[in-house]
């Protein structure tokens, strides 16, 4: 599991440009969707991708076909919580940990972000 967040750790969030509007989008489309949405950022643009879970309420899958061209520019993967808060599942963390890659979260209930780094496994929460 994560470490717990200090104020340092919001340095981490100074090394990833994150696009208000790319927020505001997320946010957006999560806001109107009865299931998990989930997607990739890159520096320049946001990537929506079909959930491809049998349980697209409580769960996402992303197939890597979907982003196989784009991952070596992905700066995160994200994805709602429909249902529940922002923090990740053990399933988003071990995601997170085989791709390598960042992870954010919205939560449409809460109306909050997070963001896990699995480099230095420290997890942010935040609001826009």
């Amino acid at each position: 599991m994560p470490k717990g967040c200090l104020l340092e750790d919001s340095l981490l969030l100074k090394n990833i440009d994150f696009n208000k509007a790319f927020l505001k989008d997320i946010v957006k489309v999560a806001d109107s969707c009865d299931w998990e949405i989930c997607g990739a950022a890159t520096s320049s643009k946001l990537y929506f991708f079909k959930n491809s879970s049998p349980s697209p309420k409580e769960t996402f899958f992303i197939k890597s076909s979907d982003y196989f061209e784009i991952y070596k520019d992905i700066e995160f993967l994200f994805h709602s919580h429909c249902l529940g808060g922002a923090a990740p599942s053990p399933c988003d963390i071990d995601i997170s940990h085989e791709s390598g890659l960042k992870s954010l979260i919205y939560s449409v209930p809460e109306k909050n972000f997070s963001f896990y780094d699995p480099k230095h496994e420290k997890l942010i929460y935040f609001c826009i």
